[in-house]
């Protein structure tokens, strides 16, 4: 019996649909716990709202923070939400914190990659929160 797939492929497949879905963990759980930190800074998203928005790039990816209007009010009542895109320019967003589906699992992988630039550009904004991370940093180096 000729096949095209092996068991190898299979357990790819399995490693990789579990890879995708630990990645959607974290870059959820990261951008609500940066979100989250924002509400102990002066000044921070939670005090006024940025107008404008924020926006941090790396040449790859872009994330937007952004403030008001009918879209953001409609689906996340609070006010903010959370997108990022190919830098490049491309109307589908990679991530868009107010989707249940988040991020589509074709671009899990470079939105994970690139969640550094997202709370590196959070941290350069509201400077307290790097502060406000040195005991999760901390927990992270207990073995549970």
């Amino acid at each position: 019996m000729n096949t095209l797939v092996d068991a190898q492929t299979v357990e790819n497949i399995i490693n990789g649909s579990r890879n995708i879905d630990e990645m959607r963990k974290r870059i959820n759980e990261t951008i609500k716990l940066v979100k989250g930190l924002t509400k102990f800074c002066d000044g921070g998203l939670h005090d006024k709202p940025y107008e404008k928005g924020l926006q941090f790039s790396n040449g790859i990816i872009t994330w937007h923070i952004v403030w008001g209007g009918s879209y953001s009010l409609q689906f996340n009542p609070k006010g903010y939400f959370v997108t990022c895109g190919h830098s490049l320019g491309s109307a589908m967003p990679l991530y868009d914190d107010t989707r249940s589906d988040k991020p589509n699992y074709n671009y899990v992988q470079i939105v994970y990659e690139n969640l550094h630039v997202f709370v590196d550009g959070m941290i350069k904004a509201f400077p307290e929160i790097e502060e406000n991370l040195k005991p999760i940093l901390k927990a992270s180096k207990v073995k549970l």
